[in-house]
């Protein structure tokens, strides 16, 4: 393949994962609204739950998102207006600030995660386990571009 021809599959990749970023960022919002979530506090919701050992603290909570801890403490406190994440100091450390989820939210985080899990099924709809797989180790590759790089 020649570097125009390259460039041009780059560009059209580029292209459509924005456009499916933003597509999905909406439809998704639009799937969990009857919640009162938006896809970011579900998304943070599942890290939370999933991605560390103990509650992040809001900078770790912001770096596995991939936004600034401005926003994640935004998110945070909305979360916490609605009595679904604490935000506390940390006992052994006031100056860290860690995320909790309440316990006794397990029923509405389900129906959360029922919506949610619904969502991806019909998003992933007909595509194969082996284009899943592939899928994922190109995105993996993009996001170590990102993170090893000047991009």
């Amino acid at each position: 393949m020649d570097n125009v021809k390259r460039l041009q599959y780059e560009q059209s990749i580029f292209i459509s994962m924005m456009l499916l970023s933003t597509q999905m960022e909406t439809s998704l919002d639009r799937a969990l609204a009857s919640s009162g979530l938006t896809s970011t506090q579900w998304f943070m919701s599942i890290l939370l739950e999933t991605a560390f050992s103990q509650p992040p603290t809001l900078k770790q909570a912001a770096a596995k998102l991939g936004t600034s801890y401005q926003n994640i403490k935004q998110i945070a406190l909305n979360l916490q207006k609605r009595g679904l994440v604490e935000v506390r100091k940390d006992p052994d450390d006031a100056r860290i600030t860690r995320l909790h989820l309440v316990a006794g939210q397990d029923a509405f985080w389900h129906e959360a995660d029922e919506k949610g899990s619904a969502y991806l099924t019909a998003l992933f709809d007909g595509i194969s386990e082996s284009d899943l797989l592939h899928t994922v180790k190109i995105l993996q590759r993009i996001q170590k571009n990102l993170k090893s790089s000047d991009v």
